[in-house]
């Protein structure tokens, strides 16, 4: 017995060796689309002594005049990674960078290097890069030199693509026959990226992910394995998301993540609490789980603030799962973030309220004030997201006043072209007003031409 705890200790003190030696990059003026908990490792560069180094590196070059070789295309792209949290937005929009991107277009057909190839898939994911032919060109070598790469180095490329929602159903298709050739060698971190790149990009046979979650299971119920906490949260908020088709393989889950975050509670702190209660929800997650991540957050006695709040929100008012002593405390620390929170959180901060019995709260007509003032003075700084999720969640909950109606309904109606382009969305705006009666007869006649 006393071996055992020995041996668990040792896993414990290996995970928390491991999470301090994760690398995170801020990337301020790059809009990286984040995956929560997921950080880009970054290896140290062997070229360049700082970014000053490599940007001269890269001066020094015409992109225009011929093709770059394997290496020195590998060192360019292994530099932009290594240095893409001091490299400003304005660089990436300059012609030089573009040049080299045209000079990569002509190179990938030419690539046999497959660890070059993911590190393209890498570059293109840290900068966002927005162009169909480089993903495209890409996506059709990685396929032709599939057979090559390693599980990590596939792995690598579902996330990068999965991310900027690249690639198409054939690339995905081929990743999942390959995969399926390896599944026995893989870990519970590489089977977590395959199911969160998969899921992020809402692909994958039933049966290909019946598999994978399947395999999961299984590595939780070997008791000599301990799971890194970033995978136990990437697992938990996307499971829950996945089709009811596998409700008895989600439950079987969340249980065993339960069971493994009980276990040790220790490696619990703010982050990761709010973390792992918006993946367990109001569906998951026992009433004793919910007692451990309360005691890592409000009742610690963390002050919540602009750059903690909303993953509080997310964690606990979101999921409903918050404890009737700690509302005033956050309807206080929500009042004093108001400005800072985007009107779509905002309105869904209402609805929750309205969910959790708190309508008749004074921050409700603050929250709504807000919201007018913006969609009068700003309206076109308000994201069309926003203003779906503004419409569904008053729609729903009804504590809009007469005047806010009115002034949403007009908002609505300058942006009616771009709104129509989400026809989803435009579609579920148009039942929504049927059901609620919450827009004049004339308008809602205007939303029922324009989706024909």
């Amino acid at each position: 017995e006393e071996k055992l705890e020995q041996q668990k200790q040792r896993e414990i003190d290996e995970m928390n060796n491991r999470i301090q030696k994760e690398v995170e990059i801020s990337l301020t003026s790059i809009d990286y689309k984040n995956i929560i908990m997921s950080n880009i490792s970054l290896d140290k560069n062997l070229y360049f002594k700082d970014a000053d180094d490599f940007l001269s590196f890269v001066d020094s070059f015409n992109f225009t005049s011929k093709r770059l070789t394997e290496k020195n295309i590998s060192k360019i792209v292994n530099g932009f990674i290594l240095f893409a949290d001091k490299i400003s937005a304005d660089l990436i929009t300059k012609s030089s960078f573009l040049s080299f991107q045209a000079n990569i277009l002509a190179s990938i057909p030419y690539i046999k290097d497959f660890v070059l190839l993911k590190s393209l898939s890498k570059l293109f994911d840290v900068y966002c890069i927005d162009n169909e032919n480089l993903w495209g060109a890409l996506e059709l070598q990685i396929i032709s030199r599939l057979s090559f790469f390693s599980a990590d180095e596939l792995i690598g490329c579902l996330t990068h693509f999965s991310n900027q929602n690249e690639g198409t159903n054939k690339f995905y298709d081929h990743l999942e026959i390959r995969f399926e050739e390896l599944f026995e060698i893989y870990t519970m971190s590489q089977l977590t990226d395959i199911l969160v790149g998969y899921f992020n990009k809402k692909m994958g046979t039933k049966i290909f992910i019946s598999k994978i979650l399947n395999k999961i299971i299984k590595k939780f119920q070997d008791s000599t394995v301990m799971p890194e906490k970033s995978d136990l949260i990437k697992i938990c908020l996307t499971v829950k998301e996945v089709s009811k088709d596998y409700e008895s393989i989600k439950q079987d889950i969340m249980d065993s993540i339960e069971y493994k975050i009980l276990d040790n509670k220790e490696f619990l702190d703010f982050n990761s609490s709010c973390y792992f209660a918006k993946g367990f929800g109001l569906e998951y997650g026992s009433k004793e789980l919910f007692d451990v991540f309360d005691s890592s957050t409000f009742s610690s006695n963390i002050s919540l603030n602009q750059s903690n709040i909303i993953i509080y929100l997310e964690g606990f008012l979101f999921t409903y799962r918050i404890k009737n002593q700690h509302i005033p405390k956050l309807l206080s620390q929500i009042e004093v973030c108001l400005n800072s929170i985007p009107l779509g959180l905002l309105s869904k901060i209402v609805k929750s309220l309205y969910v959790i019995e708190q309508e008749k709260s004074d921050l409700i007509k603050k929250i709504e004030h807000r919201i007018i003032f913006e969609m009068k003075c700003n309206p076109e700084l308000i994201k069309k997201e926003e203003l779906f999720e503004i419409t569904f969640n008053y729609s729903l909950c009804r504590l809009g006043s007469r005047e806010f109606y009115k002034i949403l309904e007009f908002t609505l109606s300058n942006r009616l072209d771009e709104l129509s382009m989400e026809t989803y969305l435009f579609e579920r705006l148009i039942d929504t007003f049927e059901k609620s009666g919450l827009c004049s007869a004339s308008f809602l006649k205007q939303l029922k031409i324009l989706s024909v």
